[in-house]
């Protein structure tokens, strides 16, 4: 059965809320995976509270995901680790990562780190708003209609 799961440490309430409601209405298992309890005005889904220590989400979602997963994830490491697993991956602002584009992301994230260390401040996300929100919308149906071929085999 294909699931999704949230990676909801740093997860836009837009995008918490929409992924919440496709999930009911498309009767899909939501998991929003989180070191602390997310609250949210629908309780369709469910809520892992991890430990507090680094990576604990992360971990959670890499062992509990399998190949009719969808991860919506911000954090990069955790996306090129579960798309080497064949994971099916995406951010919150409808980028679907793979083998290909994964590797640059990883560069852009080093670069950003070193440019921050020199005291350049790296690269500043823009503030989320409906315009990206779209842009997720459209990714994830894309996702999901890959999930679906894969399940469907």
């Amino acid at each position: 059965m294909i699931s999704i799961f949230i990676d909801g440490d740093n997860c836009p309430n837009l995008v918490l809320d929409y992924t919440i409601e496709f999930c009911k209405t498309n009767n899909i298992p939501l998991k929003i995976v989180a070191n602390r309890k997310i609250e949210n005005k629908n309780p369709e889904y469910e809520m892992v509270v991890c430990e507090k220590t680094k990576d604990a989400a992360d971990n959670y979602i890499f062992n509990n995901a399998d190949k009719k997963t969808l991860v919506v994830t911000k954090d990069i490491l955790l996306a090129e680790r579960l798309v080497k697993n064949d994971i099916v991956t995406i951010n919150d602002r409808g980028t679907i990562f793979d083998k290909n584009n994964i590797k640059y992301r990883i560069q852009d994230r080093e670069l950003n780190f070193q440019l921050a260390a020199l005291g350049f401040g790296g690269k500043k996300e823009k503030n989320y708003n409906q315009n990206i929100l779209e842009k997720y919308k459209r990714c994830l149906e894309k996702t999901m209609i890959i999930l679906h071929r894969r399940d469907s085999l």
